[in-house]
């Protein structure tokens, strides 16, 4: 009705330098994949096998994505794209409503609660082999074990073993509740979405990019908890501040992470 009634300035968080920026680099990496996955599709044309080639096609004319810059500081959505693809008719902001598994993204809030605990410090000498915890035994990308190197190189190197091995030391109820808290999200939905096993390490649970975005803007505001905002004020046309007072409401400095 407002809407209908007068009309408004709404200023919002948008940096448009940064969100066009953001918009040619989905565009360009979703395109480079295509190109990849188009010279597979030949490659399986060529031997005979259909069925692959249609499954690489289907890849191909669906696949989507999304991106997001979200100040770490003041929780400013800088930019944000919801979709590749525009529809007249319909978009989904994949950005906030598509949830996927983060993969090896969700390790550096692993490493992150290993330092806030004291387990590991960026020097600390851990050790990359073969584990099995009751039956659970994760495999690194790389096919080997490393053996005996320093935290920094684990988180660097994306070592899923040693990442499991700090969850559990974590402990996934410590960590849960602290994903809860940084994405203000009730532990129990969150046990849905997560699952409660050592998986976890590996990115196993359910995360939207803005969710994720979150995450690390929380570690880089030095654990102090970050609230998404992409509406600054909204004026009328007699100067009047029309501006929901949610938007104005005093933020108080909540530490998540020592």
């Amino acid at each position: 009705d407002e809407l209908e009634k007068t009309s408004l300035n709404i200023y919002t968080t948008l940096d448009y330098d940064k969100q066009s920026v953001i918009e040619t680099s989905l565009r360009e990496g979703i395109e480079d994949v295509r190109k990849v996955l188009e010279k597979e599709k030949q490659v399986y044309v060529k031997k005979g096998n259909d069925q692959e080639a249609k499954r690489e096609t289907e890849i191909i004319e669906n696949m989507n994505g999304s991106a997001v810059s979200l100040n770490p500081y003041n929780g400013n959505v800088e930019a944000l794209v919801g979709a590749y693809k525009i529809s007249s008719i319909y978009r989904l902001n994949r950005a906030e409503e598509a949830k996927r598994q983060p993969g090896s993204a969700i390790k550096g809030i692993i490493f992150t609660l290993a330092l806030e605990k004291g387990i590991i410090n960026p020097s600390s000498i851990v050790k990359d082999e073969k584990i099995d915890i009751r039956g659970y035994t994760p495999k690194n990308w790389y096919g080997s074990y490393k053996g005996f190197i320093t935290a920094r190189q684990a988180l660097a190197q994306s070592v899923n073993t040693v990442a499991v091995k700090l969850l559990q030391e974590v402990g996934v109820g410590y960590f849960l509740e602290k994903m809860s808290l940084i994405l203000s999200i009730p532990t129990p939905e969150l046990k849905e979405r997560f699952g409660n096993n050592l998986s976890l390490a590996l990115g196993s649970g359910e995360l939207s990019p803005m969710e994720l975005a979150i995450v690390y803007s929380t570690i880089a505001n030095g654990g102090y908890k970050i609230r998404p905002r992409k509406i600054l004020k909204i004026i009328d046309d007699d100067d009047i501040d029309r501006t929901p007072s949610e938007v104005y409401a005093e933020e108080t400095r909540e530490q998540i992470l020592d």
